[in-house]
């Protein structure tokens, strides 16, 4: 990414791309990770303070980094500034706070990216009935009536359907441990990677997660690609240091 990339960038929060010129420079941040990261920042930053705030906070993070004496010249972009969360906190106040908790908390993130699953449709011919009193629990967020209507019919519980069904139940119904170790018992799958994503940040466990969605980046036709590429920029983004 070069100058000329960030004056596009400032040029687009202004309103002063064309649709050309703006289908361009997604296009360009589709496959350039630097420019993505770059572009999410200050459109994340327009939300909470908008043209003349983003101006104002970026001539004030200048003055900072002359005050520093700094003998090697810094290009200012927009993601620099939260690297110094105190300075921005000065300039934007609680307002970046706000944010940053609205946009990329671990709840904001889970709510964004979580794909409620489609268990329509019978499982078992003889038990065609039970199947779907249970998935109307699931559906219902009548979590605890899933466990139970699962403990009484082990054969559903033990179909691929079934083992899906309790780990989402573990996972909306905040048993996190339970949902990740039932997440370890399924059959291998794009659904299975994306639920243990889900699973790994409900948990807190950053390290594991990153792990687990550079596995899914790694493979460009994951069916969960694109998603992963955008959790990602999400979980290492500057904005969590304010959360």
């Amino acid at each position: 990414m070069d100058d000329k990339d960030q004056d596009r960038i400032e040029r687009l929060l202004r309103a002063e791309l064309s649709a050309e010129e703006e289908s361009a420079l997604r296009e360009q941040a589709a496959v350039d990770k630097e420019l993505a990261e770059e572009l999410e920042f200050a459109e994340d930053l327009e939300k909470v303070a908008g043209f003349t705030g983003r101006a104002n906070l970026k001539d004030r993070l200048q003055q900072l980094e002359q005050a520093k004496a700094t003998k090697v010249p810094l290009r200012i972009t927009w993601r620099r500034p939260l690297a110094v969360a105190a300075s921005v906190m000065l300039v934007l106040g609680i307002a970046a706070a706000w944010y940053a908790n609205k946009a990329y908390s671990d709840e904001a993130l889970l709510t964004a990216y979580y794909e409620v699953p489609n268990f329509s449709g019978s499982r078992s011919e003889t038990n065609t009935s039970s199947w779907e009193q249970i998935t109307s629990a699931f559906y219902s967020k009548n979590y605890p009536q899933v466990e139970q209507l699962m403990a009484a019919h082990p054969d559903l519980r033990a179909t691929k359907d079934g083992m899906h069904l309790l780990a989402h139940t573990y996972l909306q119904s905040n048993q996190i441990e339970k949902a990740l170790a039932q997440i370890e018992q399924l059959p291998g799958s794009p659904a299975k990677d994306w639920l243990r994503v889900q699973g790994l940040l409900a948990a807190g466990e950053y390290a594991s997660l990153k792990e687990s969605l550079a596995k899914i980046t790694a493979t460009p036709n994951h069916p969960y690609y694109q998603e992963a590429v955008e959790l990602l920029r999400k979980v290492n983004s500057s904005w969590r240091i304010l959360i």
